[in-house]
């Protein structure tokens, strides 16, 4: 469909022997977007080797107008019953120059076991500007760990507004809380705009 198109590149080798001795190396996966509706998304590029209960991603490089992220990533995984699986990934930008700049970063650990599930994701400077729309300018510090199930989730998260503002007015605004039994919770929020300060 014109507007929505994207430009793949593989280049990939692998074997079989069995359902337990088999591998597929990547040596270079590109996705480039190459459309007006798909202008906005990022291209990516991967190297990576699969196994029978291994995946590693040894080279992640993903680029939007925003910025360039690298990084790695490794998945375990069990395919008999019960299914098991765990992952480590990690992606960062650029060290930016200046001792009070934080590099924007991505970290995620997550397992999962027979229908549990649980984890742990940071995020440093992740820029607003990548979400359109959004009024607020600067860059979010936060953590979430998360355990449960898909029919009950629990999530504990906590988000800092880093050099935050607001038409063109500084903004700070920090928060707190848990997500558990379909109800959100708000365990601190602290916001501070043109001299006015709400706590909680």
């Amino acid at each position: 469909m014109a507007g929505d198109v994207f430009l793949a590149s593989l280049d990939a080798t692998g074997r079989f022997r069995s359902n337990e001795d088999w591998s597929v190396s990547l040596s270079r996966l590109e996705l480039s977007p190459a459309g007006e509706r798909t202008a906005d998304l990022p291209r990516i590029e991967l190297a990576a080797s699969v196994g029978p209960n291994r995946g590693e991603l040894r080279s992640i490089k993903i680029s939007d107008k925003t910025s360039t992220l690298t990084g790695d990533a490794t998945v375990s995984y069990s395919l008999g019953a019960p299914f098991r699986a765990s992952l480590d990934a990690r992606l960062a930008g650029k060290e930016p120059r200046g001792t009070d700049k934080v590099a924007e970063s991505y970290a995620i650990t997550a397992t999962y076991d027979g229908g549990a599930y649980r984890g742990k994701i940071e995020v440093a400077s992740s820029p607003l500007s990548r979400l359109r729309g959004i009024p607020i300018s600067g860059s979010v510090d936060g953590t979430a760990t998360f355990s449960g199930d898909l029919e009950h989730p629990k999530v504990d998260f906590r988000a800092r507004l880093r050099e935050g503002s607001f038409q063109d007015q500084a903004l700070s605004l920090s928060v707190a809380g848990a997500y558990a039994d379909r109800s959100l919770t708000l365990a601190s929020l602290d916001a501070a705009y043109q001299g006015f300060r709400v706590a909680a």
